[in-house]
């Protein structure tokens, strides 16, 4: 998945408009307007807000082009090396559809969760399905309301944008699953200079080869077509969301995401794919943003905006982006922490969640065959592959800066680690008894205790660490086989009559309450 990824990042963004903004907007642009001759310097959230479907061909020298179709003789396998298509879900219409998006429930306030209406797709770039190719097709942003769980500002409009990787296989002549990336995005509708978004093809990029563009995105925008921009908003405190995606089995493994206190649930639909189900709540996640001027990027600043894609032209100005899930990032973050004052720009509520691509040599983390869990943090840069088994620990690295915007209140973070039960009973080499477990952080920065929870239902073990602080830390969890407790239980009827029960969870038999003294 490395190449899908590359593509991704070698996409060069030409936006339309600014949509005016509200102090309610989930997004600044002030914070990312970049002035003649300067540079700006942010973390991005892997591919998750990219709002729009593609088509791509490459070779191996990293020249890339688009593609009008799968059919299209420019992408056809005697010019490229690769075709690639980033491939928006259609929303279901029967138990017999495949690749789309199921459904949308919310709760507010009160837990309950409300279904959303689906309203419509936006108009932009749609690309047909080819059964010759098994190409699943195309499309753009599904638009739903739920007019009983507003927004942070009160909207009530919601964006889903559920997107597959997929890639030809010369091999098989066919395109094989790689990749998914679902997000759930607040916004309110706002009119102006706005334009359908378009792909085309550059004559030079950043890297000073033919390359990809893309047009008509709008930076502030959840979601773009002719004369609107649907601009970010905040999840309302207490928001949560449930997202049921109906996707091919090849996806599977491990997840990663944008989200808090998640569950998950795997069912096999009529169609033979998977209705992947995952409920959760938003994640607040810190933003950074630096801003410097051409002339005084010092050279491993170059090397960063290099390495990591640009958005611009080199001698104008431009944007970069580090990914948030890529570990090559925590030294991008921890070279501008000084720059920054160790302080954010800003937090903003994310639901997002995506496949991780990341190869596991361990047997018991590596099976891609069925969905084996899921792991979530709020952590500006975070490892985005799978947890590391080492020395009987599940380990997992997180970074960010230390302060929110007014420079004084810390940051606290947020972890969640959702695993099957019998992977975690493969990995420790246990029997089908209860599981138990311990999670510590550990790392530089303040000794601030985390609150931590674990507990096992359903063939899933969750385990959990908030209220942490920043700046580099190391999440540790060690599974174990639960212990059995003793409890004493005193007859309701008969206080003289004492049983006393033996047991991973004990509870007392009916008639029967707990021994307090």
């Amino acid at each position: 998945m490395k190449r899908l990824a590359s593509i991704v990042l070698a996409l060069v963004l030409v936006g339309t408009g600014v949509a005016p903004s509200s102090a309610q907007d989930a997004y600044n642009p002030d914070l990312t307007t970049t002035p003649e001759g300067g540079a700006t310097f942010l973390v991005g959230e892997d591919g998750a807000n990219i709002h729009f479907s593609t088509l791509t061909a490459g070779n191996g020298e990293g020249v890339q082009w688009t593609c009008d179709s799968v059919t299209d003789p420019e992408c056809s396998r005697s010019n490229a090396d690769y075709i690639s298509g980033n491939s928006i879900l259609k929303v279901c219409t029967s138990t017999t559809d495949s690749n789309c998006i199921v459904r949308l429930e919310l709760a507010g306030e009160d837990g309950v969760f409300q279904p959303a209406s689906f309203v419509r797709n936006t108009t932009g770039m749609n690309f047909a399905a080819h059964a010759g190719t098994k190409f699943m097709g195309a499309t753009t942003p599904s638009l739903w309301s739920a007019p009983l769980v507003p927004s942070k500002s009160g909207t009530t409009d919601y964006a889903v944008i559920v997107r597959a990787e997929n890639q030809m296989e010369w091999s098989s002549g066919t395109f094989e699953t790689r990749g998914l990336i679902a997000s759930v995005v607040p916004y309110r509708a706002v009119q102006g200079d706005y334009k359908d978004t378009y792909q085309f093809t550059t004559d030079k990029n950043h890297r000073g080869t033919r390359g990809i563009a893309i047009g008509g995105h709008g930076y502030q925008c959840a979601w773009v077509e002719t004369g609107t921009c649907g601009v970010l908003q905040d999840f309302a405190p207490n928001t949560r969301v449930k997202l049921t995606v109906r996707i091919s089995s090849e996806i599977g493994g491990w997840f990663k995401g944008r989200i808090k206190n998640p569950l998950i649930s795997v069912s096999r639909s009529v169609s033979g794919m998977n209705d992947i189900t995952v409920e959760a709540a938003p994640a607040e996640v810190p933003r950074m943003v630096y801003q410097t001027t051409i002339a005084n990027l010092s050279p491993i600043e170059r090397k960063y905006a290099m390495d990591n894609g640009m958005a611009g032209i080199w001698e104008e100005n431009f944007k970069t982006w580090a990914r948030a899930g890529d570990s090559s990032s925590f030294g991008y973050v921890n070279y501008l922490r000084t720059k920054v004052r160790d302080t954010t720009s800003g937090i903003n509520t994310m639901w997002n969640f995506t496949s991780s691509q990341q190869e596991s040599g361990n047997p018991c983390l590596g099976d891609t065959s069925q969905v084996l869990g899921i792991v979530t943090t709020n952590s500006m840069i975070y490892n985005g592959g799978i947890p590391q088994f080492r020395n009987g620990f599940l380990n997992y690295e997180v970074a960010g800066l230390h302060y929110q915007p007014d420079g004084i209140t810390k940051v606290q973070g947020s972890y969640d680690l959702v695993i099957k039960s019998e992977v975690a009973r493969c990995l420790y080499g246990f029997s089908r008894a209860p599981l138990s477990a311990t999670i510590s952080v550990v790392g530089e920065g303040d000794r601030s205790i985390a609150t931590t929870i674990v507990s096992e239902k359903n063939g899933w073990l969750k385990l959990a660490a908030y209220g942490f602080t920043f700046s580099k830390k190391t999440i540790r969890a060690k599974i174990t086989k639960a212990k059995p407790t003793r409890i004493a239980c005193v007859s309701v009827a008969d206080e003289s009559k004492v049983r006393n029960i033996r047991a991973i969870n004990p509870r007392c038999p009916k008639g029967f309450v707990r021994k307090t003294s």
